[in-house]
């Protein structure tokens, strides 16, 4: 049987021994605690995000669907000297007139650029905070330098919402409308756009049936 210590954060450069539960810190590569200093250890695996980070929203409404068609795409231009860290993403169906739709691939994809399409103007979480003029976001955007693999896809169905009835299109909304379709992990970096660096939802599906919001919410450093 093993014993487990429960003991407050140790001195750095002490060895672990026993199975050691620490408010704060974690062992290093020859099993000594590291102390907690958040400048000197990078490898900490945690994230300390402060409350007061300056933070937006983009949100492209009731956007069709169309093939290849980028329906939400954020870029951090060529002369930023900002960082953009995407927090998380919401697509969300607000198709609510009768239609009979398809099953349609939306992917997440890194770009280098966007031009043309419909400008979309963040919002911010704070009316002091104010977004850099660097970090744009558009709608049906013309994309440059999209890579070859996306983040993450999606395959929903594109039919219209209808009350009361038991189908799988109406069993995601409340998932769509809750929860991100991603989210950044406490545990890792989340998606982290530097100068000429970007990302966007694309639909990959040739229909043009059926209406989405998307949302980006990312914050500014």
């Amino acid at each position: 049987m093993s014993t487990t210590i429960i003991e407050n954060l140790l001195a750095s450069g002490n060895a672990v021994t026993g199975n050691v539960i620490r408010q704060v810190g974690g062992k290093d590569s020859s099993g000594n605690v590291l102390a907690y200093n958040a400048t000197a250890n990078s490898n900490m695996p945690m994230e300390m995000i402060s409350s007061s980070i300056a933070t937006f929203c983009a949100i492209t409404q009731a956007t069709a669907l169309g093939n290849g068609k980028s329906m939400l795409s954020l870029v951090n231009a060529t002369a930023s000297t900002k960082i953009v860290r995407v927090r998380e993403i919401y697509c969300q169906n607000v198709q609510t007139a009768t239609i009979t739709g398809v099953v349609f691939d939306f992917a997440l994809f890194r770009i280098t650029g966007h031009s043309a399409g419909t400008s979309v103007t963040p919002r911010s979480y704070d009316t002091n905070d104010s977004l850099d003029s660097s970090i744009t976001a558009r709608t049906n955007g013309t994309i440059t330098g999209e890579v070859s693999t996306p983040y993450k896809r999606w395959f929903w169905g594109g039919d219209e919402l209808s009350l009361g009835r038991a189908d799988a299109q109406t069993t995601a909304l409340p998932h769509q409308n809750m929860y991100p379709c991603w989210k950044e992990n406490p545990l890792m970096k989340p998606i982290v756009l530097r100068a000429t660096e970007g990302i966007h939802i694309k639909c990959e599906t040739n229909t043009t049936v059926g209406t989405w919001d998307i949302v980006f919410i990312f914050t500014q450093e």
